[in-house]
């Protein structure tokens, strides 16, 4: 959703290029954003980037007791809380909508009425969700049928009970979800 980066040699860059770094034995790396949601900064360090944005930990990088440390007392609805980079980082719309399905959360659940077994549902679905997606991207390949991302579409069918996909806007983000079994 906010871009992607990729090598190049001879040909000429991507369509939707924002920033272009030629290297001294002609090679190149693009930053190519088509929605313009990326934004490209320098920093002195990862360190000092995620303390002047204010981010959240890495889900992949903090155990269950801290996820529910960084959860607990929160208002408004999970899937927005999910989304907040300075709660958690890194987990975006299609990753949310993915966690939740898999922990059988809907996403327009009061984030301070999730139950502990709840939370700790949604955590290890996080924490799988992004390890599988990073491992698909590494190889260039797409999510998988029994995912929910292949079938975020208004009335189609979930791949998981054959209920039916429902759509909602919650936290201002178009929301996917099955409106059979996520209903907790």
């Amino acid at each position: 959703m906010t871009g992607d980066l990729g090598a190049f040699l001879d040909e000429a860059p991507p369509r939707f290029a924002r920033l272009v770094v030629d290297f001294q034995d002609g090679s190149h790396l693009a930053y190519a954003d088509m929605r313009l949601f990326g934004v490209v900064e320098l920093t002195a360090s990862p360190e000092a980037f995620v303390r002047e944005h204010r981010l959240g930990p890495d889900p992949l990088e903090i155990r269950l007791p801290e996820f529910r440390r960084r959860m607990a007392g929160r208002r408004g609805r999970i899937k927005a809380l999910l989304m907040s980079q300075r709660v958690i980082a890194g987990v975006g719309n299609l990753y949310a909508d993915e966690a939740l399905y898999r922990a059988s959360i809907e996403p327009r659940r009061a984030a301070d009425r999730m139950t502990a077994e709840q939370t700790r549902r949604l955590f290890a679905a996080i924490r799988a969700v992004l390890r599988e997606a990073i491992a698909f991207k590494s190889r260039g390949g797409d999510y998988p049928a029994r995912w929910l991302v292949p079938h975020r579409a208004e009335g189609d069918r979930c791949p998981r009970c054959g209920g039916t996909i429902r759509r909602d806007v919650v936290g201002g983000r178009t929301t996917y979800w099955c409106a059979r079994h996520q209903r907790q």
